[in-house]
């Protein structure tokens, strides 16, 4: 039902940002009386690859290497939210760990203590349509007097200044699995989403 997939001309890499993690060297020093320092690491990422299940998929991976590698100095909690949440939590945290984005992404938040790792894989955006209501991607011209299917607070680079204009309109779910039924149901045309989301 769903067998066009776009690549989005910008594509992007996949980064961890470290939100004033200090000492980020794992030591293996005499941990008695010391009480774990707890680092959460924020999610908006609700489905595969980055979550599969019950404490499964990518983000939770992470989470068990750190843990692992930490030695009881730090704890890592997986903490999933909405994207709403998520931003206003990521603007207000101290520390925390967010994988899976881009700077791009998360401008809007203004952050001013973060720190980016190196890339982590590569990753691209793409555009899913029906296959009864094709869109073929030239330019997001192609898009106009479409329905984009978001997560509301999610950041859609090179296209929300068209939804902001109106040439682009927009409804919302919670994520991609909302997205694939909005689409099957009619109530949008098209999903701007990870290639590795799209993919699994």
């Amino acid at each position: 039902m769903f067998n066009l997939l776009k690549i989005w001309p910008c594509k992007s890499l996949l980064l961890i940002s470290i939100i004033l993690l200090p000492n980020t060297v794992f030591a293996k020093e005499d941990l008695n009386g010391m009480q774990p320092e707890v680092i959460p690491i924020y999610t908006y990422h609700n489905g595969g690859p980055f979550i599969t299940g019950i404490k499964q998929g990518l983000t939770y991976e992470l989470a068990n290497y750190l843990n692992n590698e930490a030695k009881g100095r730090w704890i890592f909690p997986v903490i999933k939210q909405a994207r709403l949440r998520f931003n206003r939590d990521v603007q207000s945290a101290q520390k925390g760990i967010v994988p899976w984005v881009k700077p791009a992404w998360l401008k809007k938040l203004s952050l001013t203590n973060d720190l980016w790792s190196y890339p982590y894989f590569k990753d691209a955006n793409v555009i899913v349509s029906r296959v009864d209501n094709k869109i073929d991607y030239t330019g997001p011209s192609s898009l106009f007097g479409h329905t984009i299917a978001k997560v509301k607070g999610a950041v859609q680079i090179g296209i929300d200044p068209y939804i902001t204009s109106g040439q682009i309109k927009e409804v919302n779910s919670t994520g991609f699995d909302g997205h694939i039924r909005m689409l099957q149901g009619g109530r949008a045309d098209f999903v701007s989403t990870s290639l590795n989301i799209a993919k699994y």
